[in-house]
């Protein structure tokens, strides 16, 4: 018969062993999210492959699936239709009205550029005169300078802008048919010095930089705008281009997400970019850059909970974020414990201890008191009932059963609902 209760003990320890293994496994897979960026082909896309990529080399706890769509209307929309968990958008996009920012990705500055000669110094001198908005490889950027005009309150159609691609752009810029266009762009990108120095090299073209006037106010009015200023001299050149800085306004390309992803999972998210930023910027034609969207600023995406616990180093640890359920579940495992013992012992005909049958059926108790206890007081209360079930036990404890076995040992049990009794004090005393 003791051959069969060890076989039994030992089959219990496997089958324990092996769920512990699994629930580990089960944790420790990294966490795929669906990702909604486009167009194909896009700046946006090659970014978020390599990122992709650099998550899977390094090991991160997360792994990236792409659906490619048109643009950021489109990646806006499935994030609130459920069929992303996270998405690359532009911040003057107004679809999406649950997005919470995890970084920003990429800051696209609008620039006035027109001929020396036009005497354009401003926007308002755009009026009547021949002017296009250069079209990037993705979203359409009239809406957003259709909007900076209104602004101002200039007609757009009296500024005459239209969206053209770069090479018409310079062509138009090459017949005389172009007095300005407007660049959105990333003043740090290849494609806007390949087109400057097309127009001004080959071309022979003086050109003039200018930025939005009024960019402190503008951005304070529109959310989705941020004042920037672009350095003297970053379109390289000689004269410098710009000769001065300029002070305009930008959108930003930002990784966003919805409440539905957990705090935990966003800080985690976040704080994998940001390891990443150093080998993301090891290839030359990377675009963009990674950094925390600001916490205390009111803007187009507020940060999600999870990014503002990390930048505010209030993100909790595991241990931190489920210390209670962990100390509940090894005080279960205790009492799951306990009562196979004395199962195998009923089943060997061995008759349990008292003093077990009394802490298998008070403790339980105890720790459903102990859960609802709402003031200190009550949990005082709990503690004075458990002391009473202590000194019992250490009473009896030199005590044998009547097959001559030595009772169990209940300085376990003690030490795991001491700990809950604490736990819940600290807790009441922090609300």
């Amino acid at each position: 018969m003791d051959q069969h209760v060890f076989l039994r003990s030992m089959a219990a320890v496997f089958t324990l062993l092996a769920v512990s293994i699994a629930v580990w496994l089960y944790f420790s897979m990294p966490r795929t999210l669906r990702v909604a960026v486009g167009p194909a082909n896009s700046e946006q896309v090659r970014f978020m492959h390599n990122v992709a990529r650099a998550m899977a080399d390094t090991r991160q706890p997360f792994r990236l699936d792409l659906r490619i769509n048109s643009g950021s209307v489109d990646s806006s929309h499935a994030l609130d239709r459920r069929q992303a968990d996270i998405a690359i958008v532009r911040s003057d996009d107004p679809t999406s009205t649950e997005a919470r920012s995890i970084a920003i990705l990429q800051k696209r500055s609008v620039i006035i550029v027109s001929r020396k000669d036009s005497n354009i110094s401003s926007l308002a001198d755009l009026r009547g005169r021949s002017a296009a908005v250069v079209a990037g490889d993705s979203d359409s950027n009239l809406p957003l300078l259709e909007r900076i005009l209104a602004h101002y309150e200039i007609v757009p159609e009296d500024a005459g802008l239209l969206e053209m691609r770069p090479p018409d752009v310079a062509a138009a810029m090459g017949e005389g048919r172009l007095d300005a266009f407007i660049l959105v762009i990333d003043p740090a990108g290849r494609y806007p010095r390949r087109l400057l120095s097309d127009i001004m090299e080959r071309m022979k073209i003086p050109l003039v930089f200018n930025g939005m006037p009024a960019a402190e106010a503008l951005a304070f009015r529109f959310k989705d705008l941020i004042s920037t200023e672009i350095p003297a001299g970053v379109f390289g050149g000689t004269p410098p281009r710009p000769e001065a800085a300029i002070d305009t306004v930008a959108i930003t390309y930002e990784l966003v997400a919805t409440e539905r992803l957990s705090d935990s999972d966003a800080t985690a998210l976040t704080r994998t970019l940001l390891e990443l930023r150093t080998r993301l910027r090891r290839d030359p034609d990377n675009a963009f850059g990674i950094e925390t969207p600001p916490v205390d600023v009111q803007r187009r995406f507020l940060p999600h909970d999870g990014t503002v616990a990390l930048v505010n180093d209030e993100a909790k640890t595991f241990l931190e974020t489920y210390s209670d359920h962990i100390w509940l579940a090894l005080f279960a495992l205790s009492l799951l414990g306990s009562s196979v013992t004395g199962f195998l012992g009923w089943s060997t005909g061995r008759p349990r201890a008292p003093e077990t049958q009394s802490l298998s059926s008070l403790l339980p108790k105890l720790t459903e008191k102990l859960a609802a206890a709402t003031t200190p007081a009550e949990v005082d209360a709990v503690q004075q009932e458990f002391d009473a079930l202590v000194l019992k036990i250490c009473a009896e404890s030199n005590q044998v059963t009547e097959d001559g076995h030595e009772k169990p040992d209940p300085t376990a049990w003690v030490t795991l609902f001491d700990r809950l009794v604490e736990s819940r004090r600290a807790r009441l005393q922090a609300i």
